[in-house]
């Protein structure tokens, strides 16, 4: 583990507009040059051409919620020439991935606010409510589709083959052999191979969108890397740099430099990512609210080497979910015992952290406690430091989750949309009857660009390719007992070499004081 004073990584973009031009004009991406109602006519026909398939998918789902009565809903498939269930109404195929693909082309353009604000108010918007559901269950049946494509394949290669051809795959691609290159192998390598061999045999679709996860979990990385008080510029406790923080609180700057070799310093660093970044990731468990196709997760476990949990409803996708993570732990991909798959609705589970606090520092200050406390309702108990709630969970379950079954975790990731791809997933806005703070973003250029997102926010950028920012939000309820620990630390046990260190005298920065200050509405 490396244990840096100032170390790579782990500042936030120095120029967020200027370093958004760069990478907007790199990446390629197109402005919005015709006026606003152009772009409305284009979202009023995608909208027409996907609710015949959106309403055959709820047919589908009344006619099981009443027990399958009648005839089961059906609709012809023109690229498989065969009458489907209505159950893959939202499938791939040529209308739904020509007319999605148009539809997030269309949210990935640089857009002015004049240009998004006609949108909004043209009778285009309120087909956004059809265009979300589409576009989630759309890429929900895509990840499943992609997941049948790998079964499918494993199940006509008998004993070792499987495995086998999967690292020849990953050799053929890579000079090494590697987590990553033996992941890419499995989701897209072979079965592009076999379906190339076998098109008859094989018609399920490849993943198409693994190159963007890498570059995408590095990029939210970030939020995690980078200490909580070196985002958001606008704030009046913000630090400009590693060198600001640590020059002006010199007990810091001690506590890296021995951390190496005391386990009490190095723990104490620990307990304090907003001050330091989180440094040892891989002791960490962070929790994904949806499985799908679990390659964020996957991605993030290479990176860090973090343990993972996994939290959905549906039990299809578990199944699917748990029948992926196995082979990822057969080809060696994963570390044996790290993923866990949760079959729960996201509010049936209450997320709690593992990591035990130094000294006197709480898990909260009393202001709050998990819901029906102590015996949390018969709910779930899910380990969680981190807990990650993707796009697509809605904002009202979000809410919960922050408030309520997820209001003791540490740090939550809230993958959140801003501006025009509001049209493919419900914007989030944390509000202040919470005990999280929203301390920064990573999120593509344009957006930046735009003026979507502040630029004050601004951590890092990800590819101009991802409809989605992140923001890394902090639960500031045990501030109150975390400054008092920081005031009276050189007297605990301990800590004595970092008293030596300093001299037995602490002297903060106000700014550090004013971070742990917090106003209770």
């Amino acid at each position: 583990m490396k244990w840096l004073m100032v170390e790579e990584g782990r500042e936030i973009v120095r120029d967020p507009v200027r370093a958004a031009e760069h990478l907007a004009a790199q990446e390629g991406v197109v402005k919005q040059a015709e006026p606003a109602h152009c772009a409305a006519a284009e979202v009023l026909n995608m909208a027409e051409l996907l609710r015949p398939r959106w309403e055959l998918l709820k047919a589908y789902h009344s006619w099981l919620k009443g027990g399958k009565k009648g005839p089961e809903p059906a609709f012809w498939d023109e690229d498989r020439a065969e009458e489907r269930s209505a159950k893959y109404a939202l499938a791939p195929c040529q209308l739904i991935n020509t007319t999605l693909s148009n539809l997030v082309g269309l949210t990935l353009r640089q857009w002015s606010a004049s240009q998004r604000a006609e949108l909004r108010c043209h009778p285009a918007w309120k087909e956004a409510a059809l265009l979300r559901e589409v576009a989630i269950h759309g890429e929900e049946a895509m990840e499943q589709e992609a997941l049948s494509l790998i079964f499918q394949i494993a199940s006509h290669l008998p004993g070792t083959q499987f495995r086998d051809l999967v690292r020849a795959a990953a050799l053929d691609e890579s000079e090494q052999e590697t987590p990553y290159s033996l992941l890419r192998a499995l989701v897209v390598d072979l079965p592009r191979k076999m379906k190339a061999q076998n098109p008859t045999l094989y018609t399920d679709l490849v993943f198409p969108y693994f190159s963007n996860y890498s570059s995408l979990v590095q990029g939210e990385l970030q939020l995690l890397k980078v200490p909580a008080i070196l985002q958001n510029r606008a704030a009046s406790y913000h630090f400009s740099s590693m060198t600001d923080l640590l020059s002006n609180n010199p007990v810091l700057n001690a506590a890296l430099k021995l951390a190496p070799q005391s386990k009490e310093i190095r723990h104490f660093v620990s307990c304090f990512p907003e001050l330091f970044g989180y440094r040892d990731l891989g002791s960490k468990t962070v929790t994904f609210v949806g499985a799908g196709f679990p390659l964020t997760g996957v991605v993030l476990h290479i990176m860090t080497g973090a343990c993972i949990n996994l939290v959905d409803y549906d039990a299809g996708v578990v199944e699917n979910a748990e029948k992926f993570l196995g082979m990822t732990e057969e080809l060696g991909i994963t570390r044996k015992g790290a993923f866990k798959v949760i079959c729960s609705d996201a509010l049936g589970v209450i997320y709690l952290p593992t990591s035990k606090l130094p000294g006197r520092i709480k898990a909260h200050d009393g202001r709050r406690c998990p819901p029906q406390c102590p015996e949390y309702g018969g709910k779930v108990v899910v380990p969680t430091d981190i807990l990650d709630i993707a796009s697509a969970i809605c904002p009202k379950t979000t809410d919960q989750l922050i408030k309520k079954n997820g209001c003791l975790v540490p740090a939550i990731r809230k993958r959140n949309v801003r501006g025009v791809t509001e049209i493919l997933y419900e914007r989030y806005t944390l509000d202040d009857k919470t005990n999280f703070r929203l301390v920064g973003e990573v999120t593509p250029p344009q957006k930046v660009l735009s003026g979507a997102t502040p630029a004050h926010l601004v951590t890092d950028l990800v590819a101009a390719n991802n409809v989605n920012s992140c923001q890394l939000l902090i639960n500031t309820d045990n501030f109150g007992s975390k400054w008092e620990f920081l005031e009276t630390m050189l007297t605990m046990p301990g800590m004595e070499e970092l008293g030596e260190e300093v001299q037995s005298k602490i002297s903060w920065d106000s700014r550090v004081k004013e971070f742990y200050t917090v106003s209770r509405k």
